[in-house]
């Protein structure tokens, strides 16, 4: 299992960027916030909320990538069918990012793991693709930052109190 403090993995991968195939190096991500995002299942509609997401995270100054499911195929008419999204959508054709991570490889939901700028995965967040989740991921990344993921409150509905920085996990329902 993936333990937070564990060095996060700096690979290329295959990614879509802007409509167009590349290869993605993650270690361009060094010394920034990251949200790395595994999807279950990713289709038009997944991606494009992810990136009207991504442009949150950004303003946080946080990279989100969403990494595709494994059978997720990056040809023609599949990089096609997404128009011109700005969130780079990541293949893992090797599985390194999906072994180094523990992510199953039909995970029930999304599964996030938060990079610290020192590299260090921070926690891993199991969520179902919701604007609530994805704000509380934000959230989160906010009281990192400002009290050390001691204690962050999460909208007027929930408290996470945890040392989230020492946990394995955290879920969010």
């Amino acid at each position: 299992m993936e333990r937070t403090g564990k060095a996060a993995l700096y690979v290329r991968v295959p990614a879509v960027v802007e409509a167009e195939l590349a290869y993605l190096d993650l270690a361009q991500f060094r010394d920034r916030w990251v949200a790395l995002c595994f999807m279950p299942h990713l289709e038009p509609p997944e991606a494009t909320f992810l990136g009207g997401h991504a442009e949150k995270f950004a303003r946080e100054h946080v990279s989100l990538l969403a990494i595709a499911p494994d059978s997720a195929l990056f040809d023609r008419q599949w990089i096609s069918r997404f128009g011109n999204q700005r969130l780079p959508l990541l293949a893992d054709p090797l599985r390194r990012l999906r072994r180094r991570f523990d992510v199953p490889r039909n995970p029930i939901g999304c599964q996030t793991f938060v990079i610290g700028p020192d590299g260090l995965t921070r926690c891993r967040i199991a969520h179902d693709l919701t604007d609530w989740s994805l704000r509380t991921i934000l959230e989160l990344l906010r009281a990192s930052r400002t009290q050390g993921l001691q204690r962050a409150t999460i909208g007027s509905r929930r408290t996470v109190a945890r040392e989230v920085a020492q946990e394995d996990s955290v879920r969010i329902d």
